[in-house]
């Protein structure tokens, strides 16, 4: 069936639209309003609109399939087929190459059409695919200004002056991305500048933890290489050395002492009281603290296990901040480097939304520091402390300060920088300690939320347009 469009903005759909659609445009006014509502005129496919092939006289079927779908379903179809085309392309995605969907998109929000959860989950991938948090950004600022329906609570009808019921309210609605950058204020108060209150704040905060996952992976692979060591030395002695050693079976005894009075001193100081025949064993500060065979076990598990449910947890974490403390980065796991060029690159745009600042720092760090702070969540000591971070990283944070300290000076931001005032050690200590406390209270008050990000992340099948659809719960 042939389809009659009589709308001033129709021009740039029927541009992305294939030809064989057929379409027919009548003449606009000379000033067109960009409200006008596209109207659609189906007729039955026997009568004289319906589209044909001018050489065999059938019927033109994608037209008619075409012509059935309302506005709101044709927006989306040729919106999802945009994307998919630039999806399924080579190489990144680039602004130029972007500029159709983005082009769309903003026709939409113009004549109020609501993208889908298919059409909003193509166009982010779509953004994502660019790697550039320009692109990312305007993507996303579009699609914020794209307006949903919203739940609304059913209540009883209203009555007017005399019982009469009074006239329906339009129906609510809501962002497309309402939770993107939604949560800045409620999670990134600034750190206090009076000595007493900055004392009172920083003193309820939690340390930044210590990594030492250097030490811990050459503490087992050095007990590893010497065991292997000694084993291979008790099969082969008599072979290569014609005669039993000794010493191989006195460095495994060794290790076996130091591990036992390393880990169960406690226990052994604690039965000495009960045997009247062994003397008390004093209190010690070396052994039974578990630091020599904890830093082993942990080397061990850092070069040999992989737990995927807890780096998607923390994935999930970084993704989750990133979103709703409005970072235009999709980066899994955020790193120093790719903070780095975020800053400067806002901060080159010389928009608003520049990094380099105060809250801006404080936005990028807690975005680093939430894997951080998820991961000693979930995953607490024995004691109940901080447990050992095995698929987080602490140092990416001070890792940014150094980066954008070495950067500033080519990046033309050496004053701006220095007006932070991080080259002062004691200050940089305190800005991390602060946002490792609002990465912590973001973490914990929204643990819910990325652990739903977490199971998508482990069925393997979601993709950045998924985790954004769930987050806003499309």
């Amino acid at each position: 069936m042939r389809v009659l469009l009589q709308a001033s903005g129709a021009a740039s759909l029927l541009a992305l639209v294939p030809p064989a659609l057929s379409f027919r445009l009548p003449s606009a006014s000379p000033r067109p309003s960009p409200r006008v509502p596209l109207f659609m005129v189906a007729t039955s496919p026997t009568s004289s609109l319906t589209t044909a092939d001018p050489a065999t006289g059938a019927s033109n079927v994608l037209a008619d399939a075409f012509g059935a779908l309302n506005e709101s379903d044709q927006y989306d179809a040729v919106l999802t087929g945009l994307c998919a085309k630039i999806l399924d392309g080579p190489g990144p995605a680039d602004a130029e190459v972007l500029a159709g969907p983005l082009q769309l998109l903003e026709e939409m929000n113009g004549r109020g059409v609501a993208v889908s959860a298919r059409s909003l989950g193509a166009l982010v991938d779509t953004a994502a695919k660019s790697q550039s948090p320009r692109v990312v950004g305007r993507a996303l600022r579009s699609l914020r200004q794209n307006r949903r329906p919203a739940p609304v609570e059913e209540k009883k009808p209203a009555r007017g002056f005399f019982g009469a019921a009074a006239p329906a309210a339009a129906p609510p609605t809501k962002s497309a991305l309402d939770l993107y950058g939604a949560l800045q204020a409620q999670y990134l108060p600034p750190l206090p500048s009076r000595p007493n209150a900055r004392a009172e704040a920083l003193a309820a905060a939690p340390p930044l933890p210590r990594d030492v996952r250097d030490e811990d992976v050459v503490a087992a692979t050095s007990v590893g290489a010497l065991v292997a060591a000694c084993l291979f030395l008790d099969a082969t002695d008599g072979l290569l050395f014609h005669t039993e050693l000794w010493q191989p079976d006195l460095a495994l005894a060794a290790l076996a002492v130091v591990a036992v009075l390393d880990s169960g001193y406690g226990y052994l100081r604690a039965a000495s009281k009960f045997v009247k025949e062994v003397p008390d064993l004093p209190a010690s500060e070396i052994f039974g603290t578990g630091e020599l065979t904890g830093g082993v076990v942990r080397g061990a598990e850092r070069l040999l296990k992989t737990d995927t449910e807890r780096e998607c947890g923390c994935e999930a974490a970084g993704f989750f901040a990133a979103y709703v403390l409005g970072l235009p980065c999709f980066a899994f796991r955020p790193n120093a480097l790719e903070a780095a060029v975020l800053v400067y690159e806002t901060h080159a745009e010389g928009t608003p939304e520049g990094l380099l600042t105060r809250p801006g720092l404080l936005k990028v760090l807690t975005w680093l520091l939430a894997p951080v702070a998820y991961e000693q969540y979930k995953h607490p000591a024995a004691d109940g402390g901080p447990g050992p971070l095995l698929s987080s990283d602490p140092r990416e944070a001070t890792g940014l300060l150094r980066r954008l300290a070495e950067r500033a000076a080519d990046m033309g931001a050496a004053q701006d920088w220095a007006e932070l005032g991080m080259e002062d050690e004691q200050e940089a200590e305190e800005v991390l300690r602060w946002a490792m406390a609002c990465a912590d209270r973001l973490v914990r008050e929204n643990a819910k939320e990325i652990e739903g990000l977490a199971q998508g992340l482990a069925g393997g099948a979601s993709t950045v347009g998924d985790l954004v659809a769930t987050v806003e719960g499309w």
